[in-house]
């Protein structure tokens, strides 16, 4: 960060005016880091080796040469089983502990800039002991695991796999060495530390960054790893900065000389000087080809979760430090534009998790949050943002603290004091000033990434709907099969759910229909939307579903070859297994075929008019290399999707509506919609049934809210379940009938008062009253999208 930053940001906490006010920031980040920082069991043992003379059985002797004696030899490999008892403190770091070295020298020197120290005196130089000690350590753990070689077995329990500079360097690595924490904890400690010590720690972040390489940072484009100064249209992947910790560990020797014996001798036969030029030329190339390629101009990715929970997370301070020296990555419209696509993605409550389940939803990581506001710390959104994901309860709230731990040094950095009190903006985004919600849309659409996001408010109450219909499905990796789901929350909670991570895979852990049950495999291929409007009453849009559910993509990693790779077959109790399949045919399709806007050249990202997805090789993190079998015997004429986000000035909370349109050819066909459920909510039996072709059902969550679900079907034999499967709760509405079926499901949020919702059919629209406004819905057979007929809504008595 360099001096005059450190020295900045060290006084802002110091600040007594707003250090020790309980809703500061600062106070607690002290609070809630101490433990792991001056006061740790961590530190207090590295400081004690130092201080007690142990690490000195690490001298930084030079190794004999080939040409030694074997009297020389013998001698040390003596020192090397000497100092082994040394080396085997590099197993007390953990991912957790890997924030200690940092979040003790920062504290110390705020400390030391009170008046009033909350700490002692002497706690500055056991952060240094601490530091000193724990340079040695790593450089004890070298000497033992390389004689001369390290070519060690990889993840092995003495992690001597730390040093095998042939091997991919992986955030693990960091964890394990709490290199980067090192490097800050140097950087802040810099003035305070003697030459002596200065050189020992530099050393050992000398011989981390030595030759080091990741994922986009290698000499040549291999199938598997892209070079990202050749190939910047492969960056596509959170991968491009989930390893960027090593890139700050290098900064921090930038233009500095001077090694133990040791480091200089391992230095000087691999031709190095310390710092890393190489490495660092090539990472700042990675920073810039994740920010052109992986992130789309309107700040949405086809990563969603990943994007902020994994490279936004250990990404942040790379960020950060590339924007420092030159590469205006910050102050660009893509990136102002992440701000606008994360603040859609929180649902609207305080301290309320990031959708976009699929690709890393669900988590907690608030490092990119941080990162937003200190970038723009006069910013509306991204103060509404830190306000919703911490505000005034983050000290005492644990739901607001999710996985933070692992991001101790970031919000640190990021920890910038509130401008303003925080109870001003706690309540976002109900409280938003007028001017500021132009950038803040009740809808949102992203048409390359193919997601709608519509609320009915601004209230945190407000009804909030998901819908992911996705035209980038050709991109490799976080396959699933969860085309057109939704999720759906309101009254401060979710409702419908769109389970993550390893339930990708089954399409029956998501809420889609099932026609003879069967609906999509993974890799479930791309998606057309259809239609994505809004209006003062009402948010609409539908996606063309047919090819998702006929066709079956081979998951793309083995690059151009045919394609093979696991199908997931059903058995008839439900059960599943996996069988080895064979993809012979191509994909013949253009992305324009399957969905990418027509309207969008896409060059940015490397696209072509005349590619096709049977083999792009320049595309993305491996290329573009689509094989597909069929996934029904006998396709579906069409299926077609739609949701509504319907809303009135009389009621904040709105409703939500799915509509399914599907035609499965000639003969007798099972329609069943899934809706996953979030397991605390209850089945009210006595308020929920069918009558021929419809069907009210009300489930309940603990706290007294209640979801109305009201179905309409064609078929005149309407019925549901709620069952558990594989650990989740789920409804399923069932209809029978031959040849096509129209599923109108309204999802209406209720808050004790029952109010009043109807949906009916009459003719070819649906008529739906929700409290004294009436809405006319019907689905247009030329292109099976819904349309609203009057807008303005009407409002009868």
């Amino acid at each position: 960060m360099g001096q005059t930053e450190w020295q900045n940001l060290l006084k802002r906490h110091a600040n007594p005016h707003t250090f020790d006010s309980n809703i500061s920031w600062s106070h607690s980040l002290r609070k809630l880091t101490f433990q792991h920082g001056p006061e740790s069991e961590l530190i207090l043992k590295l400081a004690a080796l130092e201080q007690n003379g142990h690490t000195a059985l690490f001298d930084a002797r030079i190794p004999p040469p080939p040409s030694g004696s074997a009297e020389q030899r013998r001698q040390y490999n003596a020192y090397r089983s000497a100092i082994k008892p040394l080396a085997d403190h590099l197993k007390l770091m953990k991912e957790v502990h890997s924030h200690s070295l940092f979040l003790c020298a920062f504290w110390a020197q705020v400390s030391e800039k009170q008046s009033n120290p909350f700490l002692s005196t002497n706690t500055t130089q056991m952060c240094i002991n601490a530091a000193v000690a724990w340079a040695k350590v790593l450089m004890a753990h070298r000497t033992f695991h390389c004689n001369p070689n390290c070519t060690t077995p990889k993840y092995d329990t003495e992690k001597s796999y730390l040093w095998n500079v042939d091997s991919i360097w992986e955030v693990s690595n960091d964890w394990y060495t709490a290199g980067f924490t090192l490097a800050l904890a140097y950087d802040v400690l810099y003035q305070r530390m003697s030459s002596a010590q200065r050189t020992v720690v530099r050393s050992a972040l000398a011989l981390l960054v030595m030759k080091r390489w990741t994922w986009g940072v290698v000499d040549e484009t291999t199938p598997s790893n892209p070079n990202a100064e050749t190939h910047p249209h492969r960056i596509v992947s959170n991968w491009g900065m989930y390893h960027s910790n090593l890139y700050l560990t290098n900064l921090a020797i930038e233009g500095e000389t001077g090694f133990v014996p040791y480091a200089q001798h391992i230095l000087s036969q691999s031709n190095a000087v310390g710092f890393n030029a190489k490495l660092n030329r090539k990472f700042e190339a990675l920073i810039n080809a994740y920010m052109t390629h992986s992130v789309y101009p309107d700040g949405s990715s086809f990563e969603d979760g990943y994007t902020y929970h994994t490279a936004f997370r250990e990404g942040s301070l790379g960020f950060l430090a590339a924007h420092r020296r030159g590469h205006n990555l910050l102050a660009t419209p893509r990136f102002r534009n992440i701000i606008h696509n994360v603040a859609q993605m929180f649902e609207p409550w305080q301290c309320a998790p990031l959708v976009g389940h699929s690709s890393g939803g669900g988590l907690g990581y608030p490092a990119f949050v941080g990162l937003f506001r200190y970038a723009y710390p006069d910013g509306v959104l991204p103060q509404m943002v830190w306000a919703q994901r911490f505000g005034k309860r983050f000290a005492n709230d644990a739901n607001c603290r999710t996985w933070w731990i692992q991001t101790m040094t970031q919000m640190v950095v990021f920890g910038d004091e509130h401008q303003q009190n925080l109870d001003d903006v706690a309540d976002a985004p109900e409280t938003l000033p007028p001017a500021a919600k132009k950038h803040f849309p009740l809808a949102y659409v992203s048409t390359r990434r193919g997601l709608i996001i519509a609320r009915s408010s601004y209230s945190q109450m407000s009804s909030y709907m998901h819908f992911d219909a996705r035209p980038d499905s050709f991109y490799l990796g976080h396959d699933n099969a969860d085309r057109g789901a939704i999720t759906f929350s309101a009254l401060k909670r979710r409702w419908l759910d769109d389970l993550p991570w390893e339930h990708n895979f089954d399409s029956r852990k998501h809420s889609l229909m099932h026609i003879d049950g069967l609906a999509q495999a993974v890799k479930a291929p791309s998606v057309t939307i259809l239609k994505a409007v809004d209006t003062l009453s009402s948010t609409i849009a539908s996606a063309d579903l047919t090819y998702t559910y006929n066709v079956q993509w081979a998951q793309a990693w083995q690059g151009p070859s045919i394609g093979t790779g696991d199908v997931l077959e059903y058995r008839q109790d439900g059960s599943t297994y996996k069988k080895m399949y064979t993809f012979a045919d191509p994909e013949e399709h253009s992305p324009w075929d399957l969905g990418w806007p027509m309207e969008d050249d896409a060059v940015d990202i490397g696209f072509e008019r005349n590619m096709t997805m049977k083999g792009y090789p320049h595309l993305a993190a491996f290329g573009m290399n689509e094989w597909k079998r069929h996934y029904r015997e006998k396709h579906l004429d069409y299926f077609i999707r739609s949701i509504v986000m319907a809303r009135s000035d009389k009621d904040r909370v709105g409703y939500g509506v799915l509509v399914d349109s599907v035609s499965a050819g000639p003969g007798k066909h099972t329609f069943e919609s899934y809706l996953i459920l979030q397991d605390d909510v209850d089945l009210e039996k006595a308020s929920s049934s069918c009558d021929q072709s419809r069907c009210k059902i009300v489930v309940s969550s603990p706290a007294g809210e209640s979801l109305e679900v009201h179905v309409l079907v064609l078929g005149n034999k309407a019925s549901f379940r709620i069952e558990r499967f594989d650990g989740h709760k789920r409804l399923i509405v069932k209809s029978v009938r031959e040849v096509s079926e129209e599923v109108w499901i309204a999802l209406y949020p209720r808050n004790r008062d029952p109010g009043r919702f109807e949906m009916v059919r009459e003719g070819k629209h649906v008529r739906i009253t929700s409290w004294d406004v009436t809405k006319f819905f019907r689905v247009r057979e030329t292109h099976h999208t819904v349309e609203e007929r009057l807008r303005p809504m009407s409002f009868t008595a």
